[in-house]
């Protein structure tokens, strides 16, 4: 996917991944909306396709379920050792926070849980 901009200052690249394609694309137009100067480098509807792009990751926003295969939280792990992601934010309508303590020491600054 083409990176999407909106104009305003330089900001973070970010990255969506959503398994619902209609929640997925709500959650770029809101990011494009409310942050002037956002810019969504990629779109994808599942880890192992945005795994294979090798775009730019400066904050993964992630669904924790993607449905079969990798887990958000699986997902946010891998972005943050292969391309250094300065933040992931995991989304889901699940109550776990507990799901933070699972992430591995060396990769566990900058998430967010919401």
């Amino acid at each position: 996917m083409a990176a999407t901009e909106t104009k305003g200052l330089p900001s973070a690249m970010h990255v969506v991944v959503e398994d619902e394609p209609l929640f997925r694309d709500l959650l770029v137009n809101a990011l494009l909306s409310q942050m002037p100067g956002a810019t969504v480098t990629g779109s994808y509807p599942s880890a192992e396709t945005a795994l294979r792009d090798p775009t730019r990751v400066d904050v993964l926003l992630t669904d924790i379920d993607l449905g079969e295969g990798m887990s958000g939280v699986e997902l946010g792990i891998q972005m943050r050792r292969r391309s250094a992601a300065r933040g992931v934010v995991l989304l889901s309508n699940l109550t776990k926070p507990s799901l933070l303590s699972t992430i591995p020491p060396v990769v566990q600054g900058g998430w967010s849980y919401g």
